[in-house]
């Protein structure tokens, strides 16, 4: 009988016993894994990107045979509710070995403390804010944090521009936002770059014309923009509107083209750090491109390729684990080797955090290019 074939066989028999037992069937055949993604509400424009991802992970996966992958893909709609009632409910199905997400990090400080009370895995891939990793032995993720992006990105823009001042503009009731303060303020600091004002907004603002305005009066070089994309699309517009000619600098949030839809095209020449690059030469990565061209008619973003690398790790984490016991997955994650994804060789730290290579991009006719 065929390798895969009676690995499929032992998987069935392995699921029918789960069944009448109640426990979780062996780590061989088909792994059905839930996914939170924010597909709809203000952070559609990552979560939308991470269902297309993972989907096309999914095939990519299956088609290759080692393991199959199922994943069960819920809209939490950016409502925070959603996300902590949609963690209950995978964590005590016992149907599930891994869950996978949420799209914001503020939805994982509130949802992933079920998971780790359950013993329950989980992998963000797009949760960047500081401190999501440590709250749990087995929290996860794939996405480069704030703090491995922002500084990169802050030192190459301060070399490429001969930047001696700075302002900042960030989120004060968001996780990821007040992340992206922390970091840029260390790291503009630790280059000895006076930080002439900071303006904070809340989520869901639309006007920033009174914060711009204060920025514009103190006449920075470069503006650091800690926003996630609806606020940052509304933030670049009105910097444009107002005649700042300052060089406008972002993070992880500033990495989807919704920043260049909502800012009309005022996004022009914003620079940022990034995990991925659409034209990079990763393994499979060009494939992966014209796949979800293909399939979904339109480019893919960071977010898209930090879901397909998701899949790459699944795959490889899956085909090691004991079993899919929650607690074995944890530990094949653990003790996972580097893995070949589109975001180029992949490891996790000690801290269980994302190690890849930062890019630095920059907006050119509504694309992401090389800085």
């Amino acid at each position: 009988m065929h390798r895969y074939a009676r690995a499929f066989f032992a998987f069935a028999i392995a699921a029918l016993c789960a069944a009448q037992t109640g426990t979780v069937q062996a780590a061989e055949g088909s792994a059905t894994i839930a996914a939170v993604f924010d597909v709809t509400g203000p952070a559609g424009p990552y979560g939308d990107g991470q269902k297309n991802g993972l989907l096309l992970g999914q095939d990519f996966v299956n088609k290759n045979g080692r393991v199959r992958l199922a994943f069960e893909i819920q809209d939490a709609a950016t409502q925070k509710t959603q996300v902590v009632n949609l963690f209950q409910t995978y964590t005590a199905g016992g149907k599930v070995p891994l869950i996978v997400g949420p799209t914001l990090s503020s939805e994982a400080f509130a949802a992933d403390p079920i998971a780790v009370a359950a013993g329950m895995p989980v992998l963000g891939i797009s949760n960047t804010a500081n401190g999501v990793t440590a709250m749990g032995p087995c929290v996860f993720r794939d996405s480069l944090t704030e703090a491995a992006v922002v500084p990169v990105v802050l030192n190459e823009v301060i070399k490429r521009y001969n930047i001696k001042t700075a302002a900042i503009i960030y989120g004060n009731d968001d996780a990821f936002t007040k992340t992206d303060y922390d970091v840029a303020k260390a790291a503009l600091d630790a280059a000895h770059i006076n930080v002439l004002t900071t303006q904070t907004y809340a989520k869901g603002d639309v006007d920033f014309q009174a914060q711009l305005t204060n920025i514009k009066a103190s006449n920075p070089d470069m503006v650091f923009v800690g926003a996630l994309a609806a606020e940052a699309g509304h933030i670049v517009a009105d910097a444009h509107t107002l005649g700042i000619k300052s060089h406008l600098v972002g993070g992880n949030g500033l990495n989807s083209p919704q920043v260049y839809q909502l800012s009309g095209g005022a996004s022009e020449g914003v620079v940022v750090g990034a995990a991925w690059a659409i034209g990079a030469r990763t393994p499979g990565n060009p494939e992966f491109v014209q796949n979800y061209r293909l399939r979904f008619q339109k480019d893919p973003d960071q977010f898209a390729a930090q879901a397909f690398a998701a899949a790459q790790i699944l795959e490889n984490v899956l085909e090691t684990a004991k079993s899919l016991a929650p607690k074995d997955v944890c530990d094949a994650l653990k003790s996972m080797k580097p893995v070949n994804t589109v975001l180029g060789t992949f490891s996790f730290d000690s801290n269980r955090d994302a190690v890849n290579p930062v890019v630095v991009l920059t907006v050119h006719n509504g694309r992401f290019v090389a800085f």
